[in-house]
Protein backbone atom coordinates (compact mmCIF):
# COMPACT_ATOMS: atom_id res chain seq x y z
CA UNK A 1 0.00 0.00 0.00
CA UNK A 2 1.36 3.40 -0.99
CA UNK A 3 1.44 5.95 1.84
CA UNK A 4 -0.59 9.03 0.75
CA UNK A 5 1.96 11.50 2.20
CA UNK A 6 4.92 9.76 0.60
CA UNK A 7 3.13 9.77 -2.76
CA UNK A 8 2.25 13.47 -2.37
CA UNK A 9 5.95 14.20 -1.79
CA UNK A 10 6.81 12.17 -4.90
CA UNK A 11 4.29 14.11 -7.00
CA UNK A 12 5.42 17.50 -5.67
CA UNK A 13 9.12 16.67 -6.02
CA UNK A 14 8.66 16.22 -9.77
CA UNK A 15 8.32 20.03 -10.01
CA UNK A 16 9.83 21.51 -6.83
CA UNK A 17 12.02 20.14 -4.00
CA UNK A 18 9.61 18.93 -1.29
CA UNK A 19 10.11 17.53 2.20
CA UNK A 20 7.91 16.04 4.91
CA UNK A 21 8.39 18.71 7.56
CA UNK A 22 11.42 20.98 7.83
CA UNK A 23 14.39 20.03 5.63
CA UNK A 24 17.02 18.13 7.65
CA UNK A 25 20.60 17.09 7.01
CA UNK A 26 21.96 13.54 7.47
CA UNK A 27 22.39 14.07 11.24
CA UNK A 28 18.78 15.23 11.69
CA UNK A 29 19.56 18.92 12.21
CA UNK A 30 17.37 21.49 10.48
CA UNK A 31 18.97 22.48 7.22
CA UNK A 32 18.79 25.88 5.52
CA UNK A 33 17.38 25.36 2.01
CA UNK A 34 19.32 26.62 -1.00
CA UNK A 35 16.41 27.42 -3.31
CA UNK A 36 12.64 27.51 -3.73
CA UNK A 37 11.02 24.54 -2.02
CA UNK A 38 7.87 23.10 -0.46
CA UNK A 39 7.45 21.85 3.11
CA UNK A 40 4.60 19.39 3.62
CA UNK A 41 2.76 19.13 6.97
CA UNK A 42 -0.14 16.87 7.94
CA UNK A 43 -1.72 13.93 6.19
CA UNK A 44 -3.00 11.91 9.14
CA UNK A 45 -6.14 9.95 8.16
CA UNK A 46 -9.43 11.30 9.52
CA UNK A 47 -12.59 9.17 9.24
CA UNK A 48 -15.25 11.24 7.46
CA UNK A 49 -18.12 8.85 6.68
CA UNK A 50 -19.49 5.88 8.60
CA UNK A 51 -22.06 3.22 7.84
CA UNK A 52 -24.85 2.39 10.28
CA UNK A 53 -22.67 -0.27 11.91
CA UNK A 54 -19.92 2.34 12.46
CA UNK A 55 -17.66 0.98 9.72
CA UNK A 56 -15.58 3.77 8.23
CA UNK A 57 -16.53 4.25 4.59
CA UNK A 58 -14.23 7.16 3.76
CA UNK A 59 -11.05 8.72 5.12
CA UNK A 60 -9.81 12.25 4.52
CA UNK A 61 -6.14 13.18 4.36
CA UNK A 62 -5.37 16.90 4.58
CA UNK A 63 -2.02 18.63 4.17
CA UNK A 64 -0.79 22.18 4.46
CA UNK A 65 2.08 22.76 2.09
CA UNK A 66 4.30 25.80 2.69
CA UNK A 67 5.65 27.02 -0.66
CA UNK A 68 8.83 29.04 -0.05
CA UNK A 69 10.96 31.38 -2.15
CA UNK A 70 13.04 34.54 -1.80
CA UNK A 71 10.41 36.92 -3.24
CA UNK A 72 6.60 37.07 -3.65
CA UNK A 73 6.65 36.11 -7.34
CA UNK A 74 8.87 33.12 -6.54
CA UNK A 75 6.40 31.92 -3.87
CA UNK A 76 3.58 32.18 -6.42
CA UNK A 77 5.65 30.16 -8.92
CA UNK A 78 6.21 27.42 -6.34
CA UNK A 79 2.43 27.36 -5.70
CA UNK A 80 1.81 27.07 -9.44
CA UNK A 81 4.38 24.27 -9.83
CA UNK A 82 2.95 22.38 -6.87
CA UNK A 83 -0.63 22.79 -8.08
CA UNK A 84 0.25 21.55 -11.57
CA UNK A 85 2.09 18.55 -10.14
CA UNK A 86 -0.54 17.49 -7.59
CA UNK A 87 -4.08 18.66 -8.41
CA UNK A 88 -6.17 15.95 -10.05
CA UNK A 89 -3.59 13.18 -9.67
CA UNK A 90 -5.05 9.81 -8.62
CA UNK A 91 -3.66 7.81 -5.73
CA UNK A 92 -2.05 4.63 -7.16
CA UNK A 93 -3.90 2.26 -4.79
CA UNK A 94 -7.23 4.07 -5.27
CA UNK A 95 -7.48 5.24 -8.91
CA UNK A 96 -10.88 6.84 -8.34
CA UNK A 97 -9.48 9.03 -5.50
CA UNK A 98 -7.74 12.26 -6.47
CA UNK A 99 -5.47 14.76 -4.75
CA UNK A 100 -7.14 18.18 -4.78
CA UNK A 101 -5.69 21.62 -4.17
CA UNK A 102 -8.49 23.41 -2.33
CA UNK A 103 -6.87 26.71 -1.34
CA UNK A 104 -3.71 28.76 -1.78
CA UNK A 105 -2.89 31.85 0.26
CA UNK A 106 -1.18 34.93 -1.09
CA UNK A 107 2.55 35.30 -0.44
CA UNK A 108 3.55 36.66 2.95
CA UNK A 109 6.95 37.73 4.24
CA UNK A 110 8.47 36.33 7.42
CA UNK A 111 10.48 39.33 8.60
CA UNK A 112 11.92 37.37 11.53
CA UNK A 113 13.55 34.81 9.21
CA UNK A 114 17.26 35.62 8.80
CA UNK A 115 17.61 33.53 5.60
CA UNK A 116 16.81 34.91 2.18
CA UNK A 117 14.04 32.27 1.78
CA UNK A 118 11.38 34.09 3.74
CA UNK A 119 8.42 34.53 1.39
CA UNK A 120 5.78 31.80 1.60
CA UNK A 121 2.28 30.79 0.53
CA UNK A 122 0.26 28.03 2.13
CA UNK A 123 -1.52 25.50 -0.07
CA UNK A 124 -4.21 23.13 1.22
CA UNK A 125 -4.27 19.68 -0.39
CA UNK A 126 -6.89 17.01 0.35
CA UNK A 127 -7.42 13.38 -0.58
CA UNK A 128 -10.56 11.39 0.21
CA UNK A 129 -10.09 7.61 0.13
CA UNK A 130 -13.03 5.22 0.21
CA UNK A 131 -12.63 1.94 2.07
Amino acid sequence: MVDPTAYLITLASARVPATDGAPRDATGRTETPTGPHAIIHGGAPIPTRQSLDRTHLQTQHWWQVICVSNNPDGARRVVDALTRAVDGQPHPDHPACYYRVSHASGPIEDRDDPTEWRWSSTVDVTLYIGR
